[in-house]
């Protein structure tokens, strides 16, 4: 078990391909967390867009995208320093998030809008 701080609410979890670390939002404090899970520990955190709450990792490792439900939006983030490298505004509620194989395109449910976003 990894024990949070009080208050950092959870949301959505991601691994890095072939790697120990697990990138996980954090909704009570707008940060997304770094564990590494050879150590069990929080190595890193950083702040994101309010509401974090979906996270996906892109298969070569590089980019983490996750989603943000207060401000409809999905972020992309670089993997190895958390700093943000762009962001595209979403409409309605984003509720998931899933990376083609490609890598060049994103599919976000939206459950208020009932639509699937296509992000290239």
């Amino acid at each position: 078990q990894i024990d949070l701080p009080p208050g950092s609410r959870p949301k959505g979890i991601t691994s890095l391909p072939k790697s120990s670390l697990v990138y996980l939002t954090l909704s009570g404090s707008s940060e997304m967390a770094i564990i590494d899970t050879a150590n069990g520990k929080i190595i890193s955190k950083s702040k994101v867009p309010i509401g974090p709450s979906q996270i996906a990792a892109t298969a070569d490792a590089v980019y983490v995208c996750l989603l943000s439900v207060t401000e409809p939006k999905l972020s992309v983030v670089a993997a190895y320093n958390q700093r943000l490298i762009g962001s595209v505004k979403l409409s309605g509620v984003p509720t998931d998030l899933v990376l083609h194989p490609s890598e060049k395109l994103a599919y976000v449910s939206n459950r208020s809008e009932n639509t699937v976003s296509i992000i290239d």
